[in-house]
């Protein structure tokens, strides 16, 4: 019996060992980068017209601010509209810039109930941005 207490304690200890040399850190190591290689960040609001929503045609305004709270111009704005159940065709739709910052997309709800609208922001350089919006849609 002290055999087999001795022998269990010595794989223990091997195993113990050998995931210690084998396993490396257990965080990572941070990449630091430098302060002028930050993308910008964009703050998104959006909002329907009319509203509220109803059956039809319809307008989403897209306002986008930079991180710094300044209007973000010259991008590209799109939205995806989706019902919450199954076997709808999403709405899809393209925005144009009005004044500094406001984004205007043409749209249509096609039908009354709940949606999930993603909009995305998109800059020259690639920066990618995607705020989630839920709107109950009226008959």
């Amino acid at each position: 019996m002290r055999g087999s207490r001795s022998l269990m304690l010595a794989l223990i200890a091997a195993l113990i060992l050998l995931l210690t040399a084998c396993g490396g850190s257990a965080l990572p190591t941070p990449t630091v980068l430098p302060a002028d290689s930050a993308l910008p960040a964009y703050q998104i609001a959006v909002r329907g017209e009319p509203e509220p929503h109803t059956v039809g045609d319809a307008s989403l305004v897209v306002i986008v601010m930079t991180g710094s709270g300044t209007p973000a111009t010259g991008l590209t704005v799109s939205a995806r509209g989706d019902m919450t159940h199954a076997g709808m065709a999403p709405v899809l739709g393209e925005g144009t810039e009005g004044d500094p910052g406001v984004y205007t997309i043409p749209w249509q709800w096609t039908m009354a109930g709940d949606w999930i609208v993603d909009v995305t922001v998109r800059a020259a350089d690639g920066t990618e941005v995607t705020q989630t919006v839920n709107v109950t849609v009226e008959s």
